[in-house]
């Protein structure tokens, strides 16, 4: 995975990735991208879905 350079990636605990950046495109791409690799299964809700976008330029994925 290519994660753009103005991109950030935190990973506060094993479920959960934040990303942020003050370029909201690249950021919404980033987290399609993330998101493209599982996608939430209908039935039992794993997989991974993508959380809050702060007015700052912040995404949270959470993955279950």
């Amino acid at each position: 995975l290519d994660i753009p350079k103005e991109v950030k990636v935190e990973c506060p605990k094993q479920n959960i990735i934040v990303l942020s950046s003050a370029n909201k495109e690249k950021l919404g791409a980033t987290a399609a991208k993330i998101r493209s690799y599982r996608k939430p299964e209908p039935f039992k809700g794993k997989g991974i879905y993508k959380g809050t976008v702060d007015k700052i330029g912040s995404v949270s994925v959470n993955i279950r």
